[in-house]
């Protein structure tokens, strides 16, 4: 299942990086990242696995797929001057977020792909600021499900 997961998670990332809106605003997408952004990578938009559960109250009960359910978290961060107000940090944290749940649903139930079932956008963690020096930073996390299925014998498929 693991070449399904990371074939969703990059076209979530193409989806995200065609967006008119995060374009506009000079943001871009990438798959999970393991090393610090730095500031002239901001605004930046992750998009990370974080789990998955089979459907079903025995797990796995259909004899020929499975039904799953794989959790993805998308991160935004952004970083501002120290003359930026906190609202307008707030706002342009916002305005991102319904940028990405606007590309994500445009494309919503099944993202363009054919193990894709459903779409479901999970809510948001508190959004994380920092003040270090004259640069403020904020990261912001929303969660996402994607229900796909995969045949029973070969989770490749």
């Amino acid at each position: 299942m693991d070449n399904l997961i990371y074939t969703l998670l990059a076209a979530l990332v193409v989806t995200i990086n065609a967006n008119a809106n995060v374009i506009a605003k000079g943001a871009t997408a990438s798959l999970g990242r393991i090393r610090p952004l730095v500031e002239g990578e901001l605004p930046h938009i992750g998009v990370f696995y974080t789990g998955d559960i089979p459907l079903g109250e025995l797990g796995a009960s259909n004899l020929t797929f499975i039904d799953w359910d794989v959790s993805v978290a998308v991160e935004i961060a952004l970083d501002a001057d120290a003359t930026t107000t906190a609202e307008d940090f707030q706002r342009e944290m916002l305005n991102l977020r319904a940028d990405v749940h606007e590309a994500l649903e445009t494309a919503a139930p099944t993202q363009g792909l054919s193990f894709v079932i459903n779409t479901i956008v999970r809510g948001a963690d508190e959004p994380l600021t920092d003040d270090v020096g004259k640069r403020k930073t904020l990261s912001y996390r929303s969660n996402w499900t994607f229900h796909i299925r995969t045949t029973k014998n070969d989770m490749t498929t």
